[in-house]
């Protein structure tokens, strides 16, 4: 029995991330529209299949060109694999350029084969990866007269809320010092208390191999 009769390609996916799973067309064609994908998108491959028989050793060779020029091929091995299926396996995820050069149709070719350099099968699909735009840039915040932007980094209180002090805190409550501390006390001193006096404690306070596809 040829080894080609035992290898049956079920599924190929591209896993993209926010946009969950593509489907790859198997006889997909030039002139069948490419996927398309935004720069810098991390990617998986996920394949699956059913096995005639015992297969010791499954490789997957991923062959990658743009407008006739080979860029890159990247094999994988896939493991053994027992008469049956299907099959599913995902191969590691991989982040695609960025940069206005990068973008354009790329054609990809699976190549399946066996330990032994039989081929058991190949695929064709075409992916397009698109530029994305950079994102607008925020208006800057408007600001009272007489009032200073704040520094980068610093902490900004809610409205209503007096400079310097947490949101919800009292006027006059030092920033970084729980609300009810006077202003120029140290932390922990009651509101209106002299220097020295604690606040109210609180009540009662004290001191790869494949696996297999799920059915359906």
């Amino acid at each position: 029995m040829k080894v080609v009769e035992d290898f049956e390609l079920l599924d190929v996916s591209l896993y993209a991330e926010g946009l969950g799973r593509l489907g790859v067309p198997l006889r997909g064609t030039a002139e069948t529209e490419p996927l398309e994908v935004p720069e810098g998108t991390v990617i998986s491959v996920g394949i699956t299949f059913r096995l005639g028989r015992d297969i010791d050793t499954v490789i997957f060779e991923d062959v990658r060109e743009r407008g006739g020029e080979l860029l890159g091929t990247t094999r994988t091995v896939l493991g053994g694999f027992r008469a049956g299926g299907p099959y599913e396996v995902r191969l590691p995820p991989e982040r695609l350029p960025v940069g206005r050069a990068h973008c354009g149709v790329y054609e990809m070719t699976g190549h399946f084969t066996d330990g032994e350099g039989r081929r058991l099968a190949v695929e064709h699909h075409w992916m397009r990866l698109t530029h994305q735009s950079a994102a607008p840039r925020p208006r800057a915040a408007r600001h009272a007269v007489g009032a200073r932007p704040a520094a980068a980094g610093s902490w900004h209180p809610p409205a209503g809320s007096p400079a310097g002090a947490p949101g919800g805190a009292p006027a006059g409550t030092p920033a970084g010092a729980p609300a009810g501390t006077a202003t120029g006390a140290p932390a922990g001193t009651a509101t209106g208390a002299p220097a020295g006096t604690p606040a109210a404690s609180p009540t009662g306070s004290s001191g790869r191999h494949g696996r297999p596809a799920q059915a359906g």
